[in-house]
């Protein structure tokens, strides 16, 4: 027994290192788990009324037309590009475009533009925003 007693600090610090290790563990996995959250979070894919895509493109962002060249050409909103989601290069010219930057995308009902910010989730992007009613609704206003 006399021998054992001078191990019993040294028991001691051992146990109570590997309970802290345990608990950096475990701490380290909940910040891990609140950062993919947050990251998730932050990913806005939405379908927004004339109104509201308005005033979001008056800020910083890129506007996209997905319709054909020809249906550009017979108007679009003013600032916009061209890139045809029917066009085989779509998601080639698509991905040039910075991901981390909001995306203001429209057609001319609304159907490829949906179409597109799935797309778009998909290739990365992280803050779409798809116009209802497309061009029709908007130069009918």
């Amino acid at each position: 027994m006399k021998k054992l007693i001078p191990l019993i600090p040294v028991i001691l610090i051992v146990f109570i290192a590997s309970c802290g290790d345990k608990k950096a563990a475990a701490t380290e996995e909940a910040t891990t788990a609140v950062q993919e959250e947050v990251a998730v979070a932050t990913e806005i894919f939405k379908d927004v009324d004339i109104a509201e895509f308005k005033s979001l493109i008056t800020g910083n962002g890129i506007l996209v037309d997905v319709r054909t060249p020809e249906e550009f050409a017979q108007g679009n909103i003013e600032g916009s590009s061209n890139v045809d989601f029917l066009n085989s290069n779509f998601e080639t010219k698509i991905q040039e475009l910075d991901k981390s930057t909001p995306v203001y995308v429209y057609c001319r009902s609304g159907n490829r533009s949906g179409q597109s910010m799935k797309k778009m989730k998909a290739l990365g992007f992280t803050e779409v925003y798809n116009l209802m009613g497309g061009y029709k609704a908007w130069s009918a206003e």
